[in-house]
């Protein structure tokens, strides 16, 4: 996995394994509020499962991935991670994702990660299309996709289980010519 910094008005973004421990994740994911709506996500999350996640991401050796922890740019206080995974470079599309600390909701943080990492897509990878699933109540993730010019492509019925339920997704994209990001 490709190494990265990118800096913020507020916060940073880091290649999450070189700042994020197992026992740092776990800790801080290891909430059902925080996690229902991450279907790949279980509940609850041990040790095992982070130490798992972080040595998968290690072992990834191509661009196919990029995985970023958020972090305060005064305090250096981890707040969360953003994501761009499913990367295709022949079809210049990839999968954006997003969690933030329980605490840190409500405060702008993953709309700013997200920004910078949508940025980083169109500009330096020439990605043309950024896509994101997300579970239909999701209401609060859907806001900040929209706000962001994403445009909801349709709904995914019953596309996958979330805590043994079967549950309704929608894909959203945003593609380059959309993209205005003076506007934001």
């Amino acid at each position: 996995m490709r190494e990265l910094l990118l800096r913020g008005k507020r916060i940073y973004l880091e290649t999450l394994t070189t700042k994020v421990d197992a026992k740092m994740l776990q800790e801080n994911i290891n909430d059902i509020e925080q996690t229902k709506y991450m279907y790949t996500v279980p509940y609850p999350y041990t040790l095992e499962d982070a130490e798992s996640y972080l040595k998968y991401l290690n072992s990834i050796s191509d661009d196919s991935s990029i995985e970023l922890g958020i972090f305060d740019n005064f305090t250096e206080e981890f707040i969360g991670v953003v994501s761009l995974e499913n990367i295709n470079h022949n079809y210049g599309n990839g999968e954006i994702g997003y969690w933030i600390r329980k605490r840190f909701w409500k405060k702008g943080y993953a709309k700013e990660a997200t920004q910078m990492l949508i940025k980083y897509a169109f500009q330096e990878l020439k990605l043309i299309r950024i896509y994101a699933t997300l579970q239909k109540e999701n209401t609060g993730s859907l806001a900040l996709l929209t706000n962001l010019g994403f445009q909801v492509e349709g709904l995914m019925r019953k596309s996958v289980k979330n805590k043994g339920t079967l549950v309704d997704r929608y894909i959203c994209s945003l593609l380059i010519e959309d993209y205005k990001p003076h506007l934001k």
